[in-house]
């Protein structure tokens, strides 16, 4: 991917399109640059579904999604580490039409902003947010339209290792204005959520990869985890 990217922004066409919509734009060149290296250097799930460089007009499309990805990360200036789940870039196949008229099926890259980053921009604008697990036996109160009549109770025990919640809760409150939402939903409403994740995927696939030994180290992360 490095080296059929690095021939397609060499091309003055290319690069002047991409100065273009940098120019006026507020992004940061620095944090753009430092994204698409980051896109380019440690995403496997991009660098799998690149299109072969025989094929100009996939590969130009695979490439332009790629730096849209990056200026938007960079717009958002959120870290492209995977390590700190702010983002997900991956692709995602769609129809395409040639030149000729001719359909085409291509892998886009996908921005996806991560609880993390959901996290960062919340902050932003003096919003906390955080999130757990409620297990059986842990008393709480639940009143959906007063968050100040809420409260969750502390887990006097250690749960069993393929023991599951039964409730999850998430909450938004703004630290400027006091104001706070609180949702507590069955567990089974989080695990839908969480299957349909692509981050969730993208971790179950990176699993497995540590687990044969191709990656080593690799532990995913908690979607509540505040690392």
């Amino acid at each position: 991917a490095r080296n059929s990217l690095d021939e397609y922004l060499r091309k003055p066409a290319n690069m002047r399109s991409l100065s273009e919509q940098l120019r006026g734009s507020n992004i940061d060149p620095e944090w753009f640059a430092r994204s698409l290296v980051t896109l380019v250097s440690s995403n496997d799930a991009l660098s799998t579904a690149r299109p072969a460089d025989s094929d100009l007009e996939a590969s130009a499309m695979f490439h332009q999604s790629m730096l849209r990805c990056a200026m938007n990360i960079a717009a958002l200036r959120l870290d492209p580490s995977a390590h700190f789940g702010h983002v997900w870039v991956l692709p995602f196949k769609t129809k395409a039409k040639r030149r000729n008229g001719k359909e085409m099926e291509v892998s886009l890259a996908t921005l996806l902003i991560g609880y993390q980053g959901y996290v960062v921009l919340g902050a932003r604008v003096g919003y906390e947010i955080d999130g757990d697990h409620i297990w059986d036996g842990q008393p709480f109160h639940y009143n959906r339209l007063r968050a100040s009549e809420c409260s969750i109770g502390v887990l006097d025990r250690v749960p069993e290792d393929d023991e599951e919640p039964r409730h999850t809760w998430w909450s938004a409150t703004n630290f400027l204005t006091g104001n706070q939402r609180v949702i507590i939903q069955p567990y089974g409403f989080y695990l839908k959520a969480r299957n349909y994740s692509q981050s969730y995927r993208q971790d179950l696939h990176g699993l497995a990869k540590a687990k044969s030994g191709e990656w080593r180290g690799y532990k995913p992360k908690s979607p509540w985890s505040t690392a």
